[in-house]
């Protein structure tokens, strides 16, 4: 009895040996995978935080100088900059002239929707006339000179793809009145830029995506003897930019007064 109860004895502290033991290990392991996964865990919330920054501003619209999206935009970053603390937070504001459509729709079949100007040089904003700008419309794919063969050309608003270079400047040379973009899925900022032009030509260029097109109720395949309608007013604002600083001091005495 006495072997037995020893050897029950005995049991029993290698029984909480081994349960402290395998406590041991586990909190070793824990010590060790601590790094690495407070790690993880702070790039998760650094990824996550740059997928809502990014969703707010594309959320936007647009953000250009004195636009609602753009005032939005600054506001937001204000709002960041004071969760910091700075020791100084505050904006530079400035007025700066910029175009602002006021007015600006395709007519087609009776009806009527909303189209946006393509500003693609700094001169004076292409207002239409009062009444309008009229003409049959016509569809040359990418706009290479081959895709204007057997068309009219003079005096008609041409719809073109998104995706043609320069090519506008083939429509405006062979007596287009306006050109019309029709763009399919989301444009690249490079995109508008290699549009850009640099001499003062007068040629009205708009933006229409693709899905809109099924409003005006025509096919790109048969616009025969179908006419458009442009109008668009444009004209110069003065609105208020502002330029955001903040001020956070430096910890070293000796250097804390010079400015990064």
């Amino acid at each position: 009895m006495m072997f037995r109860r020893q050897g029950t004895e005995d049991g029993k502290q290698r029984t909480a040996g081994n349960s402290l033991l395998l406590v041991l290990i586990l909190l070793l392991f824990c010590i060790l995978k601590s790094v690495p996964l407070q790690a993880a865990v702070s790039s998760a919330v650094e990824e996550a935080n740059l997928k809502k920054t990014v969703g707010f501003f594309a959320g936007l619209g647009n953000r250009t100088t004195g636009s609602k999206g753009n005032l939005e935009a600054a506001s937001y970053i204000k709002d960041r900059l004071q969760a910091a603390e700075p020791e100084v937070l505050d904006t530079l504001d400035f007025f700066v002239p910029v175009r602002k459509v006021e007015n600006s729709t395709l007519e087609v079949n009776g009806h009527t929707i909303p189209i946006l100007p393509l500003l693609y040089n700094a001169i004076t904003p292409e207002n239409l006339p009062r009444d309008g700008l009229s003409g049959p419309l016509i569809y040359v794919g990418r706009g290479e000179l081959a895709d204007f063969n057997g068309q009219q050309v003079q005096g008609a608003i041409v719809l073109m793809e998104f995706d043609s270079g320069r090519n506008w400047l083939n429509a405006a040379s062979l007596g287009a009145s306006a050109l019309i973009y029709i763009n399919r899925g989301a444009p690249t900022h490079s995109s508008f830029i290699e549009k850009e032009e640099l001499s003062p030509l007068q040629f009205p260029c708009f933006y229409l995506p693709e899905q809109h097109l099924s409003e005006l109720g025509i096919s790109l395949s048969s616009l025969e003897g179908i006419q458009g309608r442009l109008h668009c007013s444009i004209r110069w604002q003065q609105v208020r930019g502002q330029n955001i600083y903040a001020l956070f001091p430096g910890t070293d005495e000796t250097r804390k007064g010079e400015l990064i």
